[in-house]
C-alpha cells in the first residue's frame, strides 16, 4: 500500500479566520492595527483587484508591523498567540488530523501564513509556511521564501515529499490559493470542516418574501408618487395632508429629500445620520433626472431589509433552535404573514431596519455558539469584539433596542458579561456615546426652537392666548385630541432641556389595557380589522379600540396564543427563549404598562412580534413527540394559509383605493 500524505491549508480551512490579521492585532493592539491597515489601504485595494501581487503586499505589511523586532520576542509572541487563540481552530479539522496521525499518515500544513505562528498551533505537524528573513537575531520583515500561495504550495509540498507516485495525497483547502494543491491531490476536499450551510435553503424563501414586498412597494409608489414626489415641493405640508399609513411616519422621505434631524433626536439619535449617504444618492439622482427619488430609494432599502430579515429569521429557527427545513420555512412564512409585519416593510419608518438589526443580533449572539460547536444554553467560547459597535448602532436607531442588545449579551455570555472590562466597553461606552449624541443634538437643534417658542409666547402673550383659545374651540373634537389618553406628565414647559420629561408626554394611563391587548396588541398586529383599514387614529376618526365582525378572528388569535404558550413551555429551559421573552417584556412594559403610543400599539410590531413564531419553533425540535409535531404543523400551516390570504387581500385592496383626505387640515 502507498504511504499517505495529508496536506492541510491553515487559514480558513483549519481556522475560522485569517490568522495574519488576528496576529497583527494581537501583537500590536487594535489602535496600531487599524492605523497600519489604513496606511496600506490603497495596496490592499489593488491586491483585491488583482493589480498587485499579494506576496509583495503581504511582505510590505509584515515589514511595517514587525521589521526590526528581535526573533526571540517574535517567537515569544507567536507562542502566546497560539496559546490564547486556540478557539480559532475548527474542531472537525483537528479531529481529522488526529485520525490521520493514528493511521500513520504524514501531516503537512501548507500555508501562506508565517510558519513561526502556525507551528505552535500544531506542534505535531510539519509546517510548510512562508518563512521570514532573520539577520543578526533581528526580523528584517522580508520573506526568505516566496509567499506560499497558489502554485508555490505545490512546489513546497513536492520539495518536502518529492516522489509523487509513491504516496496517496489527500488535500484540504478553502480558497483560490489552494486550487493548484487540490488539483495535485488524489483526494481533494474543498471547505471541508465548516458547519452545514443553509444558504441554498434560505435564498428561495428570502427571494419569495422580498418579491412580495417589492410588489407591495410598487403599489405604494403608484398610490402616492404622483401626489408627493414630482419635482420641487413643500414636502412637510404634502406629507401632513396626504400621506397617512396607520400611525407610521414618512420622515424618511423628508430626510432623503432635505436632510436634517427630523427624527426625534432622543429616541433615534443616529437614524438621520445613517440615512445621509442615501440623501446624497437622492440628490445625485435628482440632479440627473429632475425628479425626487426619495420614495424609490426608500422602497429599495425596505426590500433589502425584507431580504435580510427573512434570512436571519430562517437561520435562527433552522441553525440555532434546530428545526427541520420544512417547519423552518413554515414558521418564517408565519412571521411575515402577520398584518403589521407586512405593513412594516412598506412603511417609510424605522421599524423595518430595527427588526432586521434585532434578528441579526440574535444570530450574532447565538450563531457563534453553534459555529463553535457549543449548545445554545452554554456561554460563548470567545467574547465578541463587535458588541460595542452593535450596541451603538441599535441604540442609535431606537434607544430601547440598545437595552435588548445588552440583554442578548447577558443571556448569551453568562458570567463573562459581568466582567468590568466587558461592561465598560460593551455597555457603558456605547450608551454614553449614544446619549451624548442625543444631548448634543438636543442642545443644537431642539432647545433653540423651544426657547424661541417660549420667547414668542412671552413677547406675544395676548396673541398667543387668543390663538390658543381659537385652536381649542376649532380642534377640541379633532382625532388627535379625543383619541389621546391622559399622560403621566407633560414635562417642564419652562425647562425644555429636560430630555426625560419630554418622553412623559407620550405615555397614557387611561386607555383600557385588556381591550387593547385583545383588539390591538394581539389583534390588529396580526389580523387587519375589516373596517377603518390602516387609518391613523390621530388623523381620522378611527376608534382606538375596534372589534372584529367575525368570531373566527378571535379563534385565530386564541390558537396563536395557545401555540405561543405551548412553545414557551417546551423551550422553558433554553436561554434563547428567555432572552426573547425579556425583549418582549421591554416592549410590553413600555406600551401596555406605561402606555407609550398605546393608541397605536400595533405599529410597534416590528420590535417584538417575531418573538411569537420563534417561541413556537420549540414545538418542532427533533426531541418532540411525533404526534405533537404533526398536530402543531397542521395548525400552523392552516394559520399561515389563512393569514396570507386574508391580510394580503386587505392590504392590496387598501393600496388600490384612492387617498382619503383627513377630516381636519392637519
Amino acid at each position: 500500500m502507498k504511504n499517505k500524505v495529508y496536506a492541510f491549508d491553515f487559514d480558513g480551512t483549519l481556522t475560522t479566520r485569517d490568522t495574519l490579521l488576528c496576529f497583527i492585532r494581537y501583537a500590536c493592539g487594535t489602535r496600531r492595527f487599524l492605523w497600519g491597515m489604513l496606511l496600506h489601504l490603497p495596496l490592499l485595494v489593488l491586491m483585491k483587484l488583482h493589480l498587485r501581487d499579494n506576496g509583495r503586499t503581504k511582505e510590505q505589511i509584515f515589514t511595517h508591523f514587525f521589521g526590526g523586532m528581535s526573533i526571540e520576542d517574535f517567537n515569544c509572541l507567536c507562542q502566546r498567540f497560539a496559546l490564547d487563540n486556540r478557539h480559532l481552530l475548527r474542531p472537525e479539522g483537528i479531529e481529522t488530523i488526529k485520525q490521520a496521525q493514528a493511521e500513520g499518515g504524514r501531516i503537512c500544513i501548507v500555508s501562506a501564513s508565517i510558519d513561526d505562528w502556525v507551528q505552535p498551533f500544531l506542534p505535531e505537524a510539519e509546517v510548510l509556511g512562508t518563512q521570514i528573513e532573520v539577520m543578526d537575531g533581528i526580523v528584517t520583515g522580508r520573506f526568505l521564501t516566496p509567499n506560499c500561495y497558489g502554485e508555490e504550495k505545490v512546489h513546497r509540498l513536492l520539495a518536502a515529499c518529492p516522489d509523487r507516485q509513491s504516496y496517496h495525497l489527500t488535500a484540504y483547502g478553502d480558497s483560490r490559493g489552494d486550487q493548484e494543491l487540490l488539483s495535485l491531490a488524489d483526494e481533494a476536499h474543498f471547505k471541508p470542516f465548516r458547519p452545514a450551510s443553509h444558504s441554498k435553503e434560505e435564498r428561495p424563501l428570502a427571494l419569495l418574501v422580498t418579491l412580495w414586498v417589492a410588489i407591495l412597494q410598487v403599489l405604494m409608489l403608484s398610490k402616492y408618487y404622483d401626489v408627493l414626489f414630482l419635482g420641487d415641493c413643500d414636502l412637510t405640508k404634502l406629507i401632513q395632508q396626504h400621506f397617512h399609513l396607520s400611525g407610521f411616519d414618512a420622515i424618511t422621505y423628508r430626510v432623503l429629500t432635505d436632510w436634517g434631524p427630523y427624527f426625534d433626536v432622543v429616541r433615534h439619535p443616529l437614524l438621520h445620520w445613517l440615512l445621509y449617504p442615501f440623501y446624497l444618492l437622492n440628490q445625485g439622482l435628482w440632479w440627473l433626472t429632475g425628479m425626487n427619488c426619495a420614495m424609490p430609494i426608500t422602497s429599495l432599502l425596505l426590500c433589502a431589509c425584507a431580504w435580510f430579515s427573512t434570512v436571519f429569521f430562517y437561520r435562527i429557527v433552522r441553525k440555532i433552535i434546530g428545526v427541520g427545513r420544512r417547519d423552518a420555512t413554515m414558521l418564517t412564512l408565519l412571521c411575515f404573514s402577520f398584518a403589521y409585519i407586512m405593513v412594516t416593510f412598506i412603511a417609510p419608518d424605522h421599524f423595518a431596519l430595527s427588526m432586521t438589526l434585532l434578528l441579526w443580533v440574535i444570530n450574532r449572539a447565538y450563531g457563534a455558539n453553534r459555529a463553535n460547536g457549543a449548545n445554545e444554553t452554554n456561554e460563548t467560547h470567545k467574547p465578541n469584539s463587535h458588541w460595542s459597535l452593535l450596541v451603538f448602532l441599535t441604540a442609535g436607531i431606537t434607544l430601547t433596542n440598545g437595552a435588548k442588545v445588552v440583554l442578548a449579551m447577558l443571556f448569551a455570555q453568562g458570567r463573562k458579561f459581568r466582567r468590568l472590562r466587558r461592561l465598560l466597553l460593551c455597555v457603558l461606552l456605547p450608551f454614553a456615546l449614544v446619549l451624548g449624541t442625543a444631548w448634543v443634538q438636543h442642545r443644537i437643534y431642539v432647545l433653540p426652537q423651544q426657547q424661541a417658542q417660549q420667547q414668542y409666547e412671552k413677547t406675544h402673550r395676548a396673541e398667543f392666548l387668543r390663538q390658543a383659545r381659537e385652536n381649542h374651540k376649532k380642534y377640541k373634537n379633532a382625532p388627535w385630541v379625543i383619541h389621546k389618553g391622559k399622560p403621566i406628565g407633560y414635562g417642564r414647559k419652562q425647562e425644555g432641556n429636560e430630555l426625560s420629561n419630554s418622553l412623559l408626554r407620550w405615555t397614557d394611563i387611561t386607555t383600557d389595557r385588556w381591550d387593547t391587548t385583545v383588539e390591538n396588541l394581539f389583534g390588529e398586529s396580526i389580523q387587519f380589522h375589516e373596517t377603518h383599514m390602516l387609518e391613523d387614529v390621530l388623523v381620522y376618526y378611527r376608534p382606538v379600540l375596534l372589534s372584529y365582525e367575525g368570531w373566527w378572528h378571535y379563534l385565530v388569535e386564541g390558537l396563536l396564543m395557545a401555540l405561543f404558550l405551548a412553545g414557551c413551555w417546551m423551550g422553558r429551559r433554553k436561554r434563547l427563549l428567555w432572552m426573547l421573552l425579556s425583549w418582549a417584556a421591554i416592549d410590553l412594559t413600555m406600551h401596555i404598562g406605561l402606555g407609550f403610543a398605546i393608541n397605536e400599539v400595533y405599529i410597534m410590531s416590528g420590535h417584538w412580534l417575531f418573538v411569537l413564531p420563534l417561541a413556537m419553533a420549540y414545538l418542532f425540535t427533533p426531541e418532540r413527540r411525533p404526534w405533537l409535531v404533526k398536530s402543531a404543523r397542521i395548525l400552523v400551516s392552516l394559520l399561515v394559509l389563512y393569514l396570507i390570504i386574508y391580510n394580503s387581500g386587505q392590504l392590496v385592496g387598501w393600496l388600490q383605493q384612492p387617498i382619503l383626505p383627513p377630516p381636519f387640515n392637519v
